[in-house]
């Protein structure tokens, strides 16, 4: 299974100022969050004080989001590579549990820097 496509700061963007600049909500429907979504929908974007925050901080909402979907799916290829790993080991194909045990290794270390660069971020 691929990672998801990542979204475009661009794309949200033009939501943003398409969405009455964000009152609308169609930049947090894009980047997933339907909750404040809708919020933001039945509310004006949070009597635009809201709106207003995510213009000027949508550039980190994307790249959070991005971050985000790309460690659910190195979890995901993660659990995935554990359990062919299991399956080579119970049939004593020990070279090929070999190889899933470095490509395991690979995913624990992309998943730690991924963790690591959401710590990093300044919100």
């Amino acid at each position: 299974m691929n990672p998801p496509a990542p979204k475009s700061t661009r794309l949200a963007y033009l939501l943003w100022a398409v969405g009455v600049f964000g009152c609308l909500g169609l930049h947090r429907f894009y980047l997933g969050k339907r909750k404040t979504g809708f919020i933001w929908l039945g509310t004006a974007g949070v009597l635009g004080l809201g709106a207003l925050a995510d213009g000027l901080l949508l550039k980190w909402l994307v790249r959070r989001h991005n971050r985000l979907a790309a460690l659910r799916a190195a979890r995901r290829r993660l659990k995935e590579v554990k359990a062919q790993k299991q399956q080579y080991v119970d049939a004593q194909r020990f070279e090929e549990a070999a190889g899933q045990r470095d490509l395991e290794v690979e995913l624990e270390r992309k998943i730690g820097r991924l963790q690591e660069s959401l710590k990093e971020d300044p919100f």
